[in-house]
This record gives C-alpha cells, sequence and structure tokens, in this order.
C-alpha cells in the first residue's frame, strides 16, 4: 500500500469539518457534479418505482384513487426534482434529495411487502 502518513494528517481536519458543519464542510466539494450524481441516483431510483408500480400497486393501504394518487405524487416530484438536479439548478437541496429518493423506496417496498402477504390490491 501507500504511504498512510498524509491520510493521517487529514483524518482531524476533516473530523473538525464535519463537527462544524455549514459551508466549511462543502468548501472543497464539487457541487454541481454532486448535484448531477444525485439526479442520477435519484432517476433510477424513480424508475426502479415506476417499474415496480404495475407489479405491485399502491393499493394495499389504501383505496385505488387514494393509492395511486399518493404514488403519482410521488413518482412527479421525484421526476421533477431529477430534472432540475441533471440541469444543475439549486432549487433541490441535498437534504430534499434524500427524503425523495427514501419516499420513493418505502413506497415501493410498502406495496411489495403487501404483495407478499396477499393484502394487494384489496383496497384496505
Amino acid at each position: 500500500m501507500g504511504d498512510t502518513t498524509s491520510e493521517r494528517a487529514l483524518r482531524p481536519e476533516a473530523l473538525a469539518l464535519l463537527r462544524a458543519g455549514g459551508q466549511a464542510y462543502y468548501r472543497d466539494a464539487d457541487l454541481g457534479m454532486v448535484r448531477r450524481i444525485g439526479g442520477g441516483a435519484l432517476a433510477v431510483i424513480t424508475l426502479m418505482a415506476v417499474a415496480l408500480l404495475p407489479v405491485s400497486p399502491p393499493t394495499a393501504y389504501a383505496s385505488a384513487p387514494v393509492g395511486w394518487a399518493a404514488a403519482a405524487i410521488v413518482v412527479a416530484a421525484c421526476a421533477g426534482a431529477t430534472v432540475l438536479l441533471l440541469s444543475g439548478s439549486r432549487l433541490v437541496s441535498i437534504e430534499a434529495t434524500v427524503a425523495l429518493a427514501i419516499g420513493a423506496l418505502l413506497a415501493a417496498s410498502g406495496s411489495a411487502r403487501a404483495s407478499r402477504s396477499g393484502r394487494a390490491g384489496t383496497g384496505r
């Protein structure tokens, strides 16, 4: 392996930046690249959720109109955020991106879990 002396020297500085938070934490980050990577990741998650909807409809814990409306809102929000992130817009924060991704994953996993238990499509 290489010399780890420089890595050890940077560790206290990195930890101090983490503790400080705010702008100091992001001073060396290429936020444009972070937005594009986040947009790509959110696009993959959104496409996965869209692909899973016909297989596992969002009607396990709500009526069909409510379940499909909720799914449409989550997918539309994720798609909109994806477009904004990939275009380099600063309108979508890192926190919002994480929340949307978690929401899409929870929606997909919740309907998949319900379909395995036999409750999907029952309208309950």
